[in-house]
């Protein structure tokens, strides 16, 4: 099937991973990897089955594929043996798609923008309830492609982070680390 919402499902059975049918959804690509599920890309030509289009042939696809596949690779511990909170995360509601993962004493957050336009996103968080008490924490704000832009000291009971301006699709990533 295309995405659907398996969050409540991951936070109860930590295996075996679900999986995505994608033909043509870079959003839906950056969707499935916020929720660690398996990718089954199979592009197809008009009026065909499955899997008869090459993925190269949809240059889109294929760019969110490269994209999350590097920031999966470079937060992979979150993703193997971290645990999926899901938008839990939040101690606000925002109107993005959000997934987080605990792991140790940190936090990873994913933000998708899910909306028609550029938009701003600024998520919060309760630390509290996910890690080991402590005064201040590291905030680590990641683009879309995994760049650090900014890192910044906080404390407090609930912790705001802010993103650059993420168009359409675009991905934000946020780190909080105990310190």
């Amino acid at each position: 099937m295309d995405y659907v919402d398996a969050g409540p499902i991951l936070n109860v059975l930590q295996a075996p991973r679900l999986n995505c049918n994608i033909e043509d959804s870079p959003i839906e690509v950056r969707k499935c990897f916020a929720e660690d599920l398996y990718l089954n890309i199979m592009p197809s030509k008009p009026d065909e089955p499955n899997g008869t289009a090459w993925i190269r042939e949809r240059p889109a696809l294929a760019a969110a594929l490269k994209q999350v596949v590097s920031l999966r690779r470079q937060f992979l511990p979150y993703f193997v043996n971290g645990t999926f909170i899901g938008d839990s995360v939040l101690s606000a509601p925002v109107s993005f798609f959000v997934r987080g993962y605990q792991l140790a004493k940190s936090l990873l957050i994913i933000v998708l923008n899910t909306s028609d336009k550029p938009e701003y996103v600024t998520v919060q968080t309760d630390p509290a309830l996910w890690l080991p008490p402590a005064h201040l924490f590291e905030i680590k704000s990641y683009d879309f492609d995994g760049r650090l832009f900014r890192s910044q000291l906080k404390s407090g009971p609930r912790l705001t982070m802010s993103s650059r301006l993420l168009h359409p699709s675009e991905l934000a990533i946020f780190e909080v680390l105990e310190k």
